[in-house]
Order: C-alpha cells, then structure tokens, then sequence
C-alpha cells in the first residue's frame, strides 16, 4: 500500500470496517505494570523496547496471564501513558511518534509511520477512525490530501512564512509516475501561483521539484542554496 492508497482508505468519505474493540481495564493495566516492574531487567526491557511484538516473543509467560492481544494493548497502553478507550493503543502510540517527528505538519507526520498501521488504515472502532486518532493526537481537526486537493495547510508555521504540505507523486527512471509519494513543504506565495490542478501535477526531477517546466527551486522567494527540494519554506 502506497501513501496515496493509505489516505483514500482513512479519510471521512471512505467507506470504514467497523471493528469491535475492548480496551483494557485500569486493573489489567496496573497488574501489568506490577508484572514489568517485578525485575530491574523486564523492567529495563519494557522501557527500551518499541514493538509488543518482540517483548512477548522475550516474555511468553506474560501470555500465562493474559493473551498475546491484550499483551499488546496493555504494551502500548502503559507506553502511551493511558488507556485509550474504544481504539487500539498502537495506533496513538505510532502516530504519536510521527508526530514527535513532524509536530507542525500532520500528513508528513502521518507519511513517516504509515506503514505501521496500514491494516488498520480503513477500520473504524467506537466511531473512531484513524484520521480521527490522529487529530486527537495532534490536537486539532487535521486536513488530509484528497483526490482533488493536494495541499493542505499546515498546524503552526513555526518561524517560516505561511506554507501548506503538498503531496507529491514521484517518478521512474523514465520520468513515468511510479506509485511512491512523498510530502513536501512549499511557501504559500509560491504556490499561490498555481491552480489545484497544477499544484496536483507537481513532480520531482533531479533538479528538483517542477510544475510543468518551471522549477520552484529558482522562485524568487527563495533566497540562496535549496539543501532540501522537499522543504521549500521561508524562514521570517
């Protein structure tokens, strides 16, 4: 699954898999941070691990007291902080570290940790999606690319002028778009310039990224060496 797949499935107009979730209890929560802490080694294990998955394979008799799901849950649970109701952990937990990655910049925090929860892409637990997992998370109502808006705005500008995320599509060796995507950072009074359509027909080159034949490193905007043709802002 390509990023471009991924938001068509979690975005509000698809149509979701409801899926029954039960997440776990204070009790279950607590015996199992009695049960992490019983030695400084499991306990130093749990801390430094980032994946359920390989904790349990170190710890199966952990799954004498409860099963290999809810070891997970209760995994991503306590390294969350708190319970999660009606909605698997890990997918805050995972869309909480692009986030740390990416604070002011959703579909690029999204973009850096989707892969990790690309099954879970068109589920719908409780109500909840994973876009709205991740507006939670970020703590605002977040704008997702769509099939006829390719940029979006931007949570804070963060000492840059104003600037949108922009999905890019990138391209073989035969200048052919090849399925993969990218997320690029482009100022606003660049892409002021153009209409919708143009900004959705944005590619990369190796000179960088064009719209049409014109390449928006050489925008007058942008004022001495682009290092990075996916990060095209200006600072203040």
């Amino acid at each position: 699954m390509n990023f471009s797949e991924f938001l068509k499935l979690i975005n509000k107009d698809s149509e979701k898999t409801k899926v029954e979730w039960e997440s776990p209890t204070q009790q279950e929560v607590e015996l199992f941070q009695e049960m992490i802490s019983c030695t400084p080694y499991i306990k130093s294990s749990f801390e430094d691990g980032d994946v359920a998955k390989a904790f349990i394979l170190e710890y199966p008799k952990f799954m004498k007291v409860f099963d290999k799901k809810k070891l997970a849950d209760l995994f991503y649970t306590v390294k969350n902080g708190f319970i999660t109701k009606g909605v698997p952990a890990h997918i805050w937990y995972i869309i909480e570290k692009g986030k740390k990655e990416y604070p002011n910049t959703p579909m690029l925090g999204l973009w850096s940790v989707y892969s990790l929860i690309s099954k879970e892409a068109g589920c719908e637990w409780n109500g909840y999606t994973v876009l709205d997992v991740a507006s939670s998370v970020y703590g605002n109502s977040i704008s997702s690319f769509s099939e006829y808006k390719k940029n979006v705005p931007v949570l804070s500008f963060d000492g840059y002028k104003p600037y949108d995320e922009v999905l890019v599509e990138c391209r073989d060796s035969n200048k052919q778009p090849n399925g993969n995507y990218k997320v690029a950072l482009i100022d606003k009074s660049i892409l002021n310039r153009f209409s919708d359509e143009e900004i959705a027909s944005i590619y990369p080159t190796n000179d960088g990224l064009r719209i049409g034949k014109f390449l928006l490193r050489t925008s007058p905007e942008l004022q001495g060496l682009t290092k990075n043709d996916f990060d095209l802002r200006v600072k203040q």
